[in-house]
């Protein structure tokens, strides 16, 4: 399949408009994130499904009020608060979740959550969480391109070699390779939101 098969909205932009496998891509995707932030924040495996289904949930109920801005990390920072908001909801209704130490324990785990003005509340998202993200936006658009396509992008963008050194290789040409490269690109960032 070619990536000139048809024009792709953002997944964000289709799941606000409800198109078919909108959520169950962006639920695939960052699902991996959202638990992985509330281990960081002292869940278990299963709190941490458990709020990531609760976050998705709240999250697909409030998609039309969501802004893109332009600017990148936007979506993540909006489900980051979402998770954060049912993290600290989970928490209330679960005193002894960090341990069964009594009142000051609940209270210091609860202070544990960034703050939404907090930098770190911004995006806590650490480098490997980002790679994974992006790995799995690549295998959900790579049936969308061609064989020779995909290799141009993946050795330019992602080995990082030379755009005439692919070009020779491939036996395309310098145009080709670059065009093959940015759309492949965009389809990325569309798949995935904001990154």
């Amino acid at each position: 399949m070619s990536s000139s098969s048809g024009t792709h909205p953002s997944v964000v932009e289709g799941a606000k408009v409800g198109e078919p496998n909108a959520w169950a891509r962006i639920v695939g995707i960052y699902t991996p994130m959202v638990e992985a932030w509330c281990q960081q924040l002292g869940c278990d495996v299963h709190t941490s499904q458990d709020i990531a289904q609760e976050t998705f949930l709240a999250a697909s109920q409030a998609i039309d009020r969501f802004r893109a801005d332009g600017t990148t990390g936007v979506f993540r920072r909006w489900l980051w608060q979402i998770a954060r908001n049912k993290l600290i909801d989970y928490r209330r209704r679960n005193p002894s979740m960090a341990d069964a130490q009594g009142g000051s324990t609940a209270a210091m785990s609860l202070q544990q959550i960034p703050e939404v003005g907090d930098s770190s509340a911004i995006d806590p998202s650490s480098p490997d969480m980002l790679r994974d993200l992006v790995l799995k936006a690549m295998k959900s658009v790579r049936v969308e391109f061609r064989e020779c396509s995909w290799k141009a992008f993946w050795r330019t963008a992602v080995d990082g070699l030379p755009t005439d050194m692919v070009a020779n290789e491939l036996g395309m040409s310098v145009a080709a390779i670059r065009q093959a490269r940015s759309r492949i690109m965009r389809r990325l960032r569309e798949e995935l939101g904001d990154c």
